[in-house]
C-alpha cells in the first residue's frame, strides 16, 4: 500500500545548506516518477525494495542501502520494480556547500541508513526544522566525503592558529593537528601567507593583547588570555613587536 509523508518546510535561504524538502514514500509496483528536472539537489535513500534510476549518465538498478542523486537542471526518471517496490527517503537542498555532490564518482552510492531515518523526525519538530534538517545534510556530507585528503594544509593550519592562539600551543601543535611533518607544513604555510607560523601566531596574540590592554585589562590579563603563561616573556614580545611596552599601552 502506498504510503507518502511530505514535510513541511520553509525556504530560509540558508547561504550553506539550505533544506527544501524532506519526505518518505512507500512505493506501489511500477510506480514512476518523471521525466522531470528539479532546481536544486534532490537525494533518495532507499529503505527497502529495489527500483530503477534513469539520469544523463545511465540508467541504474538500485536497492535496500543504496541511494541516487538528482542534480539541478537534469531530466530524471524513477521507477519502483513490479514485484518488489522500494521505499525510500527523499531530502532535496541546495547551498554554497551543496555543490560538492558534484565530486561523486556516480549519481549512486551507499547510504548512511540512520541518517536519513533521522531526517524524518523532523516531522515531529515544532519549530527549527530548517535548522535541524541542515545539520543532518552536513552530517551526511561528512559522511560522503570524510574519508578524502585536504589539501588545503596552509588554509587549515592559518584557522587553526586563529582559532587557538589565546591556548599555550606552540607550532609543532600546529602541525600535528594538520597531520603534516613540521618542516614541511611550514613551507606550505610561508608560500601561501608570506609569512612563517611563528610569525603569524605572534601577530594574531600581539593584536589581540593590544585590544585587551585598551579595554583596560592588566597586563598580567592579557598576556594569560592570548597564551603567555609569564607575563613578563609576553611584556618582551609585546614591546618588540609594537616597539613600546604593553603598560605603556594601557596608560593611553
Amino acid at each position: 500500500m502506498k504510503r507518502t509523508i511530505n514535510i513541511a518546510l520553509q525556504n530560509k535561504g540558508f547561504h550553506d545548506i539550505n533544506p527544501i524538502l524532506c519526505g518518505y514514500e512507500a512505493c506501489c509496483p511500477n510506480h514512476r516518477f518523471g521525466p522531470t528536472i528539479r532546481h536544486f539537489y534532490l537525494i533518495h535513500c532507499i529503505l527497502s525494495g529495489q527500483g530503477t534510476f534513469t539520469c544523463p549518465s545511465g540508467s541504474y538498478t538500485l536497492s535496500a542501502g543504496q541511494a541516487f542523486l538528482i542534480e539541478p537542471e537534469e531530466i530524471t526518471v524513477y521507477t519502483a520494480d513490479s514485484r518488489n517496490p522500494w521505499v525510500y527517503i527523499w531530502i532535496g537542498f541546495d547551498g554554497a556547500y551543496a555543490n560538492k555532490l558534484d565530486e561523486l564518482s556516480a549519481p549512486v552510492f551507499d547510504a548512511p541508513i540512520g541518517l536519513f531515518r533521522d531526517m524524518l523526525e523532523t516531522e515531529r519538530l515544532p519549530a527549527m526544522r530548517e535548522e535541524y534538517l541542515a545539520g543532518k545534510i552536513f552530517l551526511l556530507l561528512s559522511e560522503l566525503f570524510g574519508a578524502q585528503k585536504n589539501e588545503n594544509y596552509a588554509d587549515v593550519a592559518a584557522d587553526f592558529i586563529a582559532a587557538n592562539y589565546l591556548q599555550d600551543i606552540k607550532i609543532h601543535d600546529v602541525a600535528k593537528a594538520v597531520g603534516l611533518d613540521q618542516r614541511y607544513l611550514s613551507r606550505l604555510f610561508k608560500a601561501k601567507n608570506g609569512c612563517s607560523m611563528q610569525e603569524y601566531l605572534i601577530r594574531h596574540r600581539m593584536e589581540e593583547a593590544l585590544r585587551l590592554l585598551q579595554k583596560g585589562f592588566l597586563v598580567s590579563e592579557a598576556a594569560a588570555m592570548v597564551g603567555y603563561r609569564d607575563p613578563f616573556v609576553f611584556s618582551k614580545a609585546f614591546k618588540h613587536y609594537y616597539g613600546s611596552a604593553p603598560k605603556d599601552f594601557r596608560r593611553r
